[in-house]
């Protein structure tokens, strides 16, 4: 997947901002970012799951730029791209049977000769995960959160997808549940060779399962590259992630009043802000193996 150029916009706010990147050679991308950074809103935009009327750019796939697609043309590209939601209850039907549900993305892709077999799909995509044969009767409502995560991801693997979106699949979980929730996500990449977008505002999931990081504030790309980045990050806005990480025993320095005129989106949070920021105009600087749209980064 190559991502270039990519906006969104609702009303007069623009949510995404030239948003590029390409997942080529990575097996595990980390969307990092605080809340409201806008990580969901872009996991949704290369899911194409946003109207086409509020995002403009291309997301090519396979040599095809999907955001040019109508909807009807798009089923080749469901069939490949699947996503995980971050509330796994609220994405499944509560009046519908668990096996049912999954089944569901066999019979739209015909996937399976007859019901029997498709059923057989679906005990044995239930046991991949975890779960046992009983599961396919019961409701949404009869598990737990960690188990309706494993659920969710059988439901995302039914169609034998390429890549996985999972939108902050963890972070509602407790820590020990996070870890078997992880190491399914591993294992399943090692039988399967699925890749993935992890959407996280969790440094350390991030770093934990990540091969390659983006980060992300306010719409913009701070920083990219491998997660090693996390270690010796280019952008403050990082720093300021790896400061306020459970654990972290770096401090992120104070920030003095300057008024700098920059339209850089972390400036007024920003401790090394000085007059060379009025340069700033969200080019991305290729610094090694990194980008970083910071201009103190590039001197």
């Amino acid at each position: 997947m190559e991502v270039r150029n990519l906006n969104v916009t609702y009303g007069q706010k623009k949510v995404l901002r030239n948003i590029s990147f390409s997942t080529d050679k990575i097996n595990s991308l980390g969307i990092l970012g605080e809340s409201g950074s806008g990580k969901t809103t872009l996991s949704l935009s290369v899911a194409r799951l946003i109207h086409s009327g509020n995002i403009d750019g291309e997301v090519i796939y396979d040599g095809i730029d999907i955001l040019k697609l109508p909807r009807k043309e798009l089923m080749w590209y469901r069939k490949k791209v699947q996503i995980i939601f971050q509330d796994p209850f609220s994405s499944f039907n509560p009046k519908m049977k668990i096996g049912d549900a999954i089944r569901e993305g066999l019979d739209i892709h015909m996937i399976g000769n007859t019901k029997r077999e498709r059923k057989d799909i679906v005990i044995d995509l239930l046991k991949r995960v975890g779960m046992n044969e009983v599961d396919y009767d019961k409701y949404p409502h009869q598990f737990s959160g960690g188990q309706r995560q494993r659920l969710a991801i059988a439901r995302a693997l039914a169609v034998n997808p390429e890549l996985i979106i999972a939108d902050e699949a963890v972070s509602s979980l407790d820590v020990s549940i996070q870890a078997q929730i992880l190491n399914l996500f591993a294992d399943l990449q090692e039988k399967t060779k699925v890749k993935y977008i992890f959407v996280s505002h969790d440094l350390n999931v991030v770093k934990y399962f990540c091969d390659y990081v983006f980060v992300i504030y306010n719409g913009e790309l701070m920083e990219f590259g491998p997660k090693t980045l996390l270690d010796s990050p280019f952008h403050p806005y990082t720093e300021l992630l790896l400061s306020s990480t459970p654990g972290s025993t770096y401090e992120y320095p104070e920030v003095l009043e300057k008024n700098i005129g920059s339209t850089c989106p972390f400036v007024d949070r920003c401790y090394k802000r000085n007059n060379r920021c009025v340069d700033y105009s969200g080019v991305y600087f290729k610094l090694g193996d990194r980008l970083t749209t910071c201009v103190l980064a590039n001197t």
